[in-house]
Parts: C-alpha cells; structure tokens; sequence
C-alpha cells in the first residue's frame, strides 16, 4: 500500500552513497545537468500540469535532491526527491543528513520510498505537493500555481516544510534562474490574433508592459511600469490568449513604438466625452445606478446613488460619454442643481435637448403725469 503520511522530508546529502557531480565513477554513467533536465522533462511537463504545479520547481527539486540523477537512491531506488515512507510496500534505507529545528546537522540512517521508475516518482512529488499529509491536505499550498505568483515564491514556501536545510529554497531557485526552467518548464503555448484597435490605460492600471507575454515559451522581462503610461491612447496590432485561459493579452504601441504587451485588464475602450444640454426622467424601474466616473473607463469608480433613489424624478445633463464600440451613451446628471454622477443612458427616458423658446409680447403701461423738472425712470 501506498502511505499517505508524509514526514518532512530531509535536503538529502546522502555522502555515503551519491556519486558526485563530475566524478569519474566507472560504475554510475552521470547525467550532465543538461542531459538531466532533456530526460526528464516530458515527465516533468506532463505531471506538473497535472497537479497545477511548477514544472521548473519539480526540476530543480529533482536536481537538488538526486544530485542531478547521481545518488544511489535516484539509481537504486528511482526516488528523485528524498521522500520517506515505502512506495507500494517497498522502500530503500539510505544514511542521510538532516537538520534540527535549530539549524544543527546530525546523521541518521532512514528508509526512502522505491519506485518502479521516475515518472512514478515525479508523480508522488506532485501529489504530495497538490494534496499534503495525512493531517493537512494544503500543507503545501504555497507551491500551487494559482497561490504562488513564481516559482521562486513556490520555493521559498518549501523551506522548514519539505525540507529541514535553511538554504534549501536558494538551491532550487539556483538551479531554476541557472538553467532557466522557467522559460523552458512553465511557460504555456498562445494563440495570437491579429487587431487594429485604439484603448486607454487605466489610471491605475495594476499591470506593466513586458518584452513578451508572461508565463509563454519566451523568457520575458518589463519594458515599462503600466503606470508610465496611465490615461493614455494607445494602439494595439496584436492578442494573446495563454492556453488554458480566456483573458488575452495586447500588444501596445504609443505614437508608432513598441511598448510592449499588457494584460487586458489594464486597458479599456476610448471614451469620448461631448458637453451638452439635455432634460430627462429616471425611469420608473432603473436598471443602473450613478456613479462618480463612467463604468470601465480610465477612471476608478464607486456608486453614489442607487437609480431606485431618483426613479420618476426629472434631471438635467451637461455631459456625455460613449465607450468605442457602443452606442447608447452614460449622462452626467444634476437634480435641483446637485451633481448625482453618471448613469448609463439605458436607465434614463425621454432624453432630450432643453430648447429656450422666446414669445413676442406687447407690453401697455400708462404713466402719470409728474412735474416737469423730474426725471422720469421706467
């Protein structure tokens, strides 16, 4: 049987038996780092993805923990990652080194999972990752892709619960910006669309404009804050969507240059504001309320009036708004001369222009006679 009780596992140094890195053991053929990573990474991909989990991290810790596939226990036992336990009843001692909660090193000699190959190794670390110990199923949550913004952040999380070494999370993020698993490991493929639009960045857009899309096939980096350019109009030739996901990215230029791509959520459609001067009812079953800015604009807005507040009464508007790509505009509205906010067009009836209308009249007034030497004032 397979135990599901996982103690924490030591940063496996193992002297005894491993066959260092670059020795010239005639018994063992030693994997070169590169060699390493070309043999394990159709498993790695397939189980990473399996349990939402960073393929690059499972690399390094794969690395880290078998000496890049040279300790006796990756060659006798198929056991990447140190855990203890028996795999399907079987199971394999080793001496390894391990740490207190102090920090001190100490020797034991401990029995280690034996596995029927690596791929069932790999797999038993994604499980244990994704599903914890018999008395925690998020023990490890700090290394699932949707709780950890990197790998590095996932590594660092493993430290003093994985692993007992104090440096253990510095190896593998070591090995993970040395060998660039990140690119090579986690990044997924996308589909690009062409485009020939104009958007607005958010004034508080939240994201920044990087080389290539983040989390693909490329290695990309930040080529400007998304705040550099906040409020502005930009264009954009070209969308990605990652695999796996709904939400694209924009390829974005400003006055003819590259600026880089930005996720969606950061840029929303031209608004074009127009004064005017215009009359209109609530409706009676308002639909939208008012708010300080329009909806989805550049600006950050927060509700100041439900619509049910103003149903029935009438307001004015000095102001409208149409988003690109739509029709029906929002108004800025005043009631008895107070600012109320902004209201889609949909929640308003009868909207029309306040025409001044002038009507001739024929004024009669009789005038008293006065005494000559005073002024007369109409």
């Amino acid at each position: 049987m397979h135990k599901r009780w996982v103690p924490l596992v030591s940063f496996l140094i193992l002297l005894s038996t491993i066959a260092v890195w670059g020795s010239n053991s005639k018994t063992v053929h030693a994997d070169s780092p590169q060699s390493f990573i070309s043999r394990l990474k159709p498993d790695v991909q397939s189980v990473s993805t399996k349990y939402n989990l960073y393929g690059s991290l499972m690399m390094a810790q794969a690395a880290c923990e078998s000496a890049w596939g040279q300790s006796q226990l990756a060659i006798k036992g198929n056991n990447y990652f140190g855990i203890k336990g028996t795999y399907q009843g079987k199971s394999i001692t080793m001496r390894t080194a391990e740490y207190t909660a102090g920090g001190q090193l100490y020797y034991t000699n401990a029995a280690f999972r034996k596995y029927p190959n690596v791929k069932a190794s790999l797999n038993d670390n994604g499980n244990v990752l994704r599903n914890g110990t018999a008395w925690n199923s998020s023990f490890y949550k700090g290394t699932w892709k949707e709780n950890a913004s990197t790998p590095e952040a996932a590594a660092n999380y493993l430290t003093g619960r994985y692993a007992t070494a104090p440096s253990y999370a510095k190896s593998l993020i070591s090995i993970i910006k040395g060998y660039n698993l990140h690119s090579l490991l986690d990044g997924v493929s996308v589909k690009y669309t062409k485009q020939n639009k104009s958007m607005q960045v958010k004034l508080s857009p939240g994201h920044d404009f990087y080389n290539h899309i983040p989390g693909s096939t490329y290695s990309s980096k930040r080529t400007h804050y998304g705040s550099t350019y906040k409020g502005k109009t930009i264009t954009i030739d070209n969308s990605g969507v990652k695999k796996g996901t709904k939400t694209p990215y924009y390829r974005c230029y400003y006055n003819g240059k590259l600026i880089g791509w930005i996720y969606s959520s950061a840029v929303v459609n031209v608004t074009k504001y127009t004064s005017t001067y215009k009359v209109a009812s609530v409706s009676t079953t308002p639909k939208n309320d008012f708010y300080n800015h329009v909806t989805s604009s550049v600006y950050s807005t927060k509700r100041l009036h439900y619509g049910t507040t103003y149903r029935g009464q009438n307001v004015t508007i000095d102001n409208q708004a149409v988003r690109a790509g739509t029709k029906t505009p929002y108004y800025r509205c005043y009631v008895n001369g107070k600012l109320i906010g902004w209201v889609y067009g949909g929640a308003l009836t009868n909207v029309r222009y306040l025409n001044t209308t002038y009507t001739s009249q024929t004024l009669t007034r009789k005038v008293k006679a006065v005494h000559p030497q005073k002024q007369l004032w109409l």
